[in-house]
């Protein structure tokens, strides 16, 4: 198992650092760094170096964009997947800067926002039974689904035909926080 871990892992070293030379900030070198992370926290979950390098892509990606109107929702789709959203809810605050500085289409940032919004409520919360919440994990978890409410709304008011910001505000409502009429 080791030795398919390495070979693992030097195949996504090789996938990143090719994305990296020849798609500098694109989804593509995006991707490539997060599916890198994610094979590197399996057998070593503090791998800083990786997790900056993912940091850095994100960045690069969300300065300049490259995408045309008619990829958005297939970039989207891939920017909502759970190996991403685990990446990003360890480094939630920078996340968010980079989300609030994102030139994405704006729709686009606030889904993001809002998705993010919510792991960092659940986060703050914890996994355990209500009667195990402390008062800050509830204080932080109605902030934070408070937060997500509000990107997730004015996302779908923007792009009412793409099913992302409706998909994640299902578990702000199942929590609780819906707006009236919105159940």
């Amino acid at each position: 198992m080791a030795d398919r871990n390495a070979e693992a892992r030097k195949g996504f070293e090789t996938a990143y650092r090719g994305a990296l030379a020849e798609h500098p900030g694109s989804l593509l070198t995006l991707l490539s760094s997060c599916r890198r992370f994610n094979v590197a926290i399996s057998p070593n979950p503090d791998d800083a170096q990786w997790r900056r390098d993912f940091v850095a892509a994100a960045e690069a990606f969300h300065k300049e964009p490259k995408l045309r109107p008619e990829d958005e929702p297939f970039a989207m789709d891939r920017l909502m997947a759970t190996p991403v959203e685990n990446i990003t809810v360890r480094s939630a605050d920078e996340f968010l800067r980079i989300f609030q500085n994102s030139q994405l289409p704006e729709w686009m940032r606030l889904t993001l926002t809002g998705s993010l919004q919510i792991k960092i409520a659940w986060k703050l919360r914890g996994s355990g039974y209500a009667n195990t919440v402390t008062a800050e994990g509830w204080s932080g978890f109605e902030k934070h689904l408070g937060l997500a409410r509000e990107a997730l709304t004015k996302a779908w008011k923007l792009r009412p035909d793409v099913p992302f910001a409706a998909n994640e505000m299902i578990t702000v409502s199942m929590a609780g926080h819906a707006g009236p009429g919105e159940t």
